[in-house]
């Protein structure tokens, strides 16, 4: 944790900025604020003394900019008079400043847009953008479209025909690199994502070697084709795009508190914990394998190509050996969209095709065999 909060470090930062623009407010508007005093009913005189911004309420991206709304509360000297003449006394007023800056080794670019009262009724908890910590925030339901966005923007070709993703191609177009290592000695770490020049320490031989690795890269472990299969190394690599395109702003946060944060890694292991219990992290890791998954198997296209195979074996597999049928379609889809089965199975179950529920089922180190029922027969 940092000994400082962001909401410190802007303080401390651009305190004179902030200043300005809260001076400014309270001179042209003056004869509207309410200011409570014990002493002053009517002040006539009202000067910013000092402020300290309470909360940071919102982080929405916007273009390559952060926009904020920050909580303050504004210690102002009033003057005013009173049955015993000219006094003066001190009162706090609270205001939503809105402010714009970038995040991009350091905060840059800091700019005020507006001053305003702060009232509760206006601020909209339901649209926050971006966590304390700067992670999305992102529903289940939002997943495909953000997949889609991503593939419209990198890769268009694969939102109109079914495709194999073209990895490099596309790591390419998004502006990323990637470098083969072993990341450790157990392979506990299939893929990381460097947000900052840094070296890194590989194993491929016995002597382990440090690397000077740039910014944008994205590192992976070609063992996991060895533990795992080739689909589980194309998830890995986009699972880690997925992570520069949507967690640069948090890893951007945890660098202006730590120095020597330069990645972030994706280990084999998941938390088993109930999402009411989970770190950043864990919400990081969610997202980025549940988009990963989109991008590589898209909506339609994944649609596309099990109705395709549908019709296709519908007539060769009679009806006892539908569960045989199942496991084809999931065969033939893991081999198309070069993903793993695994990975076909949970994406044909989240699209609803609840038939392939016991299609490949995994327990301990194999796959057990497969079975299939009528969809709604199971109560």
């Amino acid at each position: 944790m940092p000994n400082i909060s962001f909401e410190k470090l802007l303080e401390s930062n651009f305190y004179n900025i902030i200043f300005k623009a809260i001076d400014s407010f309270i001179y042209s508007n003056k004869a509207s604020l309410s200011v409570k005093s014990h002493t002053i009913i009517d002040p006539n005189y009202m000067k910013l003394d000092d402020f300290s911004i309470k909360k940071v309420l919102s982080r929405k991206v916007q273009d390559k900019f952060i926009i904020s709304d920050l909580q303050v509360i504004a210690n102002i000297e009033i003057k005013g008079y009173t049955k015993y003449g000219y006094e003066s006394d001190s009162s706090n007023i609270w205001l939503r400043v809105k402010v714009m800056y970038k995040l991009k080794q350091g905060i840059h670019d800091f700019k005020i847009m507006s001053v305003v009262p702060f009232e509760s009724s206006d601020y909209d908890r339901s649209n926050l953008g971006l966590s304390p910590e700067f992670v999305p925030y992102i529903k289940a339901k939002e997943l495909d479209d953000i997949a889609e966005e991503i593939l419209k923007q990198y890769y268009p070709d694969a939102l109109q025909v079914p495709m194999s993703l073209p990895i490099d191609e596309y790591l390419a177009n998004i502006g990323l690199t990637k470098v083969e290592g072993r990341l450790t000695k157990d392979s506990s770490v299939f893929g990381e994502m460097v947000f900052k020049d840094t070296e890194v320490v590989f194993y491929d031989s016995d002597i382990p070697e440090t690397k000077l690795i740039r910014k944008k890269t994205i590192l992976v472990d070609p063992d996991v084709i060895c533990l795992r299969n080739q689909g589980s190394y194309n998830n890995t690599v986009v699972h880690e795009s997925v992570h520069w395109l949507l967690h640069r702003y948090h890893n951007e946060y945890k660098m202006l508190f730590d120095d020597n944060h330069r990645l972030s890694s994706s280990k084999s292991d998941r938390s088993s914990l109930s999402s009411s219990t989970w770190s950043d992290y864990d919400w990081m890791e969610w997202q980025a394998n549940g988009i990963a998954a989109r991008i590589l198997m898209p909506k339609k296209a994944t649609k596309q190509m099990v109705q395709e195979s549908f019709v296709k074996y519908s007539l060769e597999f009679e009806q006892e050996k539908k569960a045989l049928m199942f496991e084809q379609v999931i065969d033939d889809l893991a081999e198309f969209f070069q993903v793993s089965r695994l990975a076909v199975k949970i994406r044909l179950l989240q699209l609803g095709y609840s038939e392939f529920e016991g299609t490949y089922n995994y327990v301990g180190n194999e796959y057990i065999r497969s079975y299939a029922f009528e969809v709604g027969g199971i109560e």
